[in-house]
C-alpha cells in the first residue's frame, strides 16, 4: 500500500482511493481533510457514534471504531453515519 499519513487517525492511499480512519483517535469535531473530502465526528452519546463525511469525489472509507471495523464506499455529496458496538449484555 503507497499510502501517506496525514495525521496519526487518518491514513490514505491515493491509487486505491481508500482512506482508513481510526476515528476514536479524532477529537470530536475536528474536520479531517482526504484528497476526496472531509471527515469528522461528532461526541458520543448512548446511540453510538455519528460520523459525517462531506465527499467531492466517491472513495471508500474504513472506520476503525474500537473492536470493530466499517467499510463503506462514499459516493459524492455529504453522508452521516451512526457507528455502534454490541456487547454481550445487548445479544438475548
Amino acid at each position: 500500500m503507497s499510502a501517506t499519513v496525514r495525521d496519526c487517525a487518518l491514513m490514505i492511499d491515493e491509487e486505491q482511493r481508500l482512506v482508513i480512519w481510526r476515528v476514536t483517535l479524532s477529537p470530536p469535531h475536528q474536520h479531517l481533510c482526504a484528497p476526496w473530502g472531509e471527515l469528522w465526528r461528532e461526541d458520543e452519546s448512548g446511540a453510538g457514534l455519528v460520523v459525517r463525511v462531506k465527499a467531492r469525489e466517491p472513495f471508500d472509507l474504513m472506520m476503525d471504531y474500537g473492536p470493530a471495523s466499517y467499510f463503506e464506499s462514499v459516493p459524492a455529496g455529504r453522508h452521516r453515519f451512526l457507528l455502534t458496538l454490541l456487547d454481550s449484555t445487548d445479544v438475548a
